[in-house]
Parts: C-alpha cells; structure tokens; sequence
C-alpha cells in the first residue's frame, strides 16, 4: 500500500477547524456588542396651562383625537369637561355622579368604570354624538381602580372593594369585550392593591401601586396573551399610589400620588425604561397632586386636577413637553 503525505506549509499561521496553530498571530475574539445605556428624554419643566372649570380629585382623563376628556371625580361626579390643547369646555353631564372613577378608550366611546360607595356603575361616553348610555355593570362594586383597553377589550384592574366582604385591596382583573358587552375574568394580580395607576405600551400594561396594608410598593407587567402578571421594578421613591402614569416613545411617566395619607401629594416625575429595567428622575411638578388624571396629545403631557397636600381640590393644570426621542 502507498502512503502519500500531504504537507502543506503556510507563512503566518495554520487554520485548523477554524482555530489557529499559532495562535500569536490570531485576532483576538470579537467581544460581543454593548447595547448603549438608556438615557431619559429630554424635556421641559412643567408649566401651568389652562385650568379647570371645575377642580376635582378621583376624576378620570383619557384622550382620544387631539382632546383631553375631564370625567367625573369628588366635587364634581357628573362633570364632563373636553379640552382642545387651548380651552376647556363642557361636554355632557353624566346621568350618575362617579367619583374615584376609572376610564378607558375604544374606538370613538369611553368607558367609566365604578365610584365611591363601591358601585358596580358603567356609563359609556359617545364622543361623536355627545352622549353618555349605560353599559353592562362590573362583577363586583368597587372604586379607585385603573383601567387600559387593547384593541377592543378593556381592562379594569384591582382597586378598592368593600371591606365588609374582606376586599379592601383588590387583586381582581375583569375584561369588557366592547364588541359583545360582556366581562369576563382574567389572572388575579399578585397582590391586591388600591388606587393603582397604569399605563399601556407594546401592548402590555404596566401597574404602579404602594400597598396600604402591607408597606412597600408592588409593581406588575400583565400579558395579555399569556393573561399573566409579572413583578417588575418599582422605581426607587417607592410612589405609585394615587399616582398618574403615561407612555411615550418606549418609556413611562410615573408621576405625583401620595402615600396614602390625604394631606400628603407628591411633586415626583419618574421616568421607566421597562427595556433595561431603568429608573430615571425627572422635573417636579409645581403643585403635589394625587387622585389626579395625566393624558398625553403630542408629545406633551398634561397633569390634570387631583387633591392637594390640603386635602383640597385642585383646578390647575400643568403641562410637560418632551423633547426627545
């Protein structure tokens, strides 16, 4: 039998097997990409814009086409105010008063939620016609819950109940199909919490709390699709009762609130990054405000009424405008 040898001499180094013989001569293995650390946005200070006709604490604000919509609250239950980026104006009265109301969107309709004395309230708001009809009552009486839609469901979580039937803090999600007018139940939350506030972004929704029962503050992301809860940072003040939250460009806007007490309303902006998990300060507020509402047109953030450090109702309103992203 033949052998033939096969010797193959190269300058500089030998590859074997994608490695190298003389591994003096190698590049050094390419380091894996750094994701740059988040920065928060860039805005201004919060300025005051018009006020209230009507100030108001555990009043709901959403927007829908460029307007901001003022709903219910104490001192006002069955106030309705619009405003246009310039004035406010009054739209129609809600045939029941609801204060410590929740409230969501769909579509060209916003949907009222609960009030004070654990009522099972829903009244739906027809923006195009002006109009407010009764919608089909929640499971359970209850206030100061907080609510988001996603398509054509709503989702109305935690709050308070009634606590002679042990419900003080709830831990409750009920979801309204708008297209058939039904509830049904999703995944409990962790831990039951009272006036929680919320925001929605890539379609999951984000819960800010501090539990009044058990100190400390408890955070949760829900997946819709998963229907499932998971604990998420809070962010390092430990607020988010009676708090506002609103989303922008891949980041939310946790901002005011209380510990619980009435005579204390915080000034705090804080600014999450849910990507990277990050916290960030952002500017004070002028007044402490909790109870209150916060919406977005553009890319300014409106703070809208609340309760003071007083206990009072609050009528102004402050504006922050983001710069960047």
């Amino acid at each position: 039998m033949k052998r033939i040898l096969l010797f193959v001499v190269l300058i500089g180094s030998v590859s074997v097997l994608g490695g190298c013989f003389f591994c003096g001569t190698c590049p050094p293995p390419a380091s894996p990409p750094v994701s740059p650390a988040p920065t928060p946005p860039a805005t201004t200070n919060w300025k005051f814009a018009p006020s209230l006709e009507v100030g108001r604490w555990g009043l709901a604000v959403v927007q829908q086409g460029g307007r901001l919509y003022a709903i219910g609250g104490w001192n006002g239950g069955k106030v309705l105010e619009i405003f246009d980026g310039s004035s406010w104006k009054r739209g129609a009265a809600m045939p029941k008063a609801q204060e410590g109301v929740a409230a969501a969107v769909v579509g060209n309709r916003i949907y009222c939620f609960g009030s004070y004395g654990w009522r099972d309230t829903t009244q739906i708001y027809d923006i195009s016609t002006d109009t407010w009809s009764a919608g089909p009552p929640v499971p359970q009486g209850l206030y100061w819950s907080t609510a988001e839609s996603i398509g054509t469901k709503v989702y109305l979580i935690a709050g308070y109940g009634d606590p002679a039937h042990g419900d003080s803090e709830l831990k409750t999600l009920y979801i309204l199909d708008t297209t058939t007018m039904t509830w049904s139940r999703g995944a409990d939350l962790p831990y039951g919490i009272q006036n929680p506030t919320s925001a929605m972004l890539n379609g999951e929704i984000y819960v800010f709390c501090q539990s009044n029962i058990s100190p400390g503050p408890r955070c949760f992301k829900y997946d819709p699709v998963a229907d499932s809860w998971t604990t998420i940072p809070c962010p390092p003040s430990g607020h988010g009762s009676a708090a506002a939250a609103v989303s922008y460009h891949g980041y939310i806007f946790l901002i005011g609130g209380s510990p619980g007490s009435i005579f204390q309303s915080y000034t705090d902006t804080e600014i999450y990054h849910p990507a990277t998990h990050t916290w960030f300060k952002g500017p004070d507020m002028n007044v402490g405000r909790q109870q209150f509402g916060a919406a977005m047109i553009g890319n300014k953030i409106y703070a809208v009424g609340g309760r003071d450090k007083h206990a009072d109702p609050i009528s102004s309103v402050e504006v922050l405008t983001i710069l960047s992203p």
